[in-house]
């Protein structure tokens, strides 16, 4: 594993199916803990040398990195990906890349932008909408839309314990979640090519 560090060519790559990729992110629910992944691939058939290098990246924001998963003929994909250099909390996201061996580093083909499942409750699930801890005042909850990555419910990290009980108690999740979701879906229309940002609940205020 190494930290992306350099821009690759990409003329000329192919659209690698999401069908070829399963990702699954492992979140513990408290968000000071690293998350991991695990994933499969499956690039038989795809129109490309055998000896190419294949990659995934996770990304958020500025951060990421990247896991060597040997070459389309050969796939060593890592039984557990570490996401130790990416900002904690965020909404992670994932690509795959087939590079070309000469050592030019042109990518061949390319699945960008893939959103892992999430395990939870012993099933994987995708997480419609991410959680991340952070100081944001007065404010209990906040969200936030980026065009690259989605919406993400930021959650005061001046309140102990806040972030884990939304994702274990229901209860929470029906006051906040009805909220959250139709203003994170205007938002995204609004922020095609910004961040942008929303203010939800005050402290002291009923939801």
């Amino acid at each position: 594993m190494t930290s992306v560090q350099r821009r690759l060519n990409s003329t000329g790559r192919l659209r690698i199916t999401r069908n070829r990729v399963d990702i699954c992110l492992e979140q513990h629910p408290d968000l000071n803990v690293t998350p991991s992944a695990r994933a499969s691939l499956g690039l038989d058939g795809l129109e490309v040398p055998g000896d190419s290098k294949v990659a995934i990246e996770a990304y958020y924001r500025t951060s990421s990195m990247r896991f060597d998963c040997g070459t389309v003929n050969n796939l060593a994909v890592p039984e557990r990906m570490l996401l130790s250099d990416i900002d904690k909390g965020g909404a992670v996201r994932f690509r795959v890349l087939v590079i070309a061996a000469d050592g030019t580093g042109r990518i061949l083909a390319a699945a960008d932008g893939l959103r892992p499942s999430v395990t939870g409750d012993g099933v994987d699930r995708q997480a419609l909408l991410p959680m991340r801890e952070t100081d944001i005042g007065n404010e209990l909850w906040k969200i936030e839309v980026d065009y690259r990555t989605g919406p993400v419910l930021l959650v005061n990290n001046r309140v102990s314990g806040l972030a884990a009980e939304i994702r274990t108690i229901p209860l929470l999740q029906g006051l906040i979640l009805p909220h959250a979701f139709p203003r994170s879906c205007t938002i995204s229309i609004q922020a095609a090519k910004a961040t942008t940002t929303i203010s939800g609940a005050i402290i002291g205020v009923g939801f």
